[in-house]
């Protein structure tokens, strides 16, 4: 009899820890620091014509990996881009280059692109 019983507590302790670990795997993974499922992507074309869409739209407090695709090559000061208050990281555009802004908005507004002078590129994130 203290066998079995001794069994059946075994048995439940175990089930108790495997619901216990798949529940905080669960909670870990779909948390929105780490879950890759809450970031939205938008994606950008940079040509000899700018940048387009020249206006993106979004939201405060919402996470986005912008990616430019860039079709050309620039030169001089334009040949750099930032998106500053929102990702300062300054990139340079080449052909096949892909530039990438990871950026959570905190504050509405309207930001331009800027070159390493700090000349517009002519396209425009808004924040709402």
């Amino acid at each position: 009899m203290q066998k079995r019983l001794n069994g059946k507590i075994a048995t439940v302790i175990l089930w108790f820890w495997i619901i216990l670990i798949t529940l905080g795997w669960y909670a870990y993974h779909s948390s929105s620091k780490w879950s890759p499922s809450k970031i939205e992507n938008i994606t950008m074309t940079y040509t000899d014509n700018g940048l387009t869409p020249a206006v993106v739209t979004l939201k405060k407090g919402k996470k986005y990996k912008i990616t430019i695709n860039a079709k050309t090559t620039v030169y001089g000061c334009m040949n750099a881009i930032s998106l500053p208050w929102l990702d300062d990281n300054l990139q340079n555009i080449r052909t096949g280059k892909k530039i990438i802004f990871n950026i959570t908005p905190t504050k509405a507004g309207s930001y331009d692109f800027l070159c390493g002078m700090g000349v517009p590129h002519g396209a425009s994130v808004i924040v709402q």
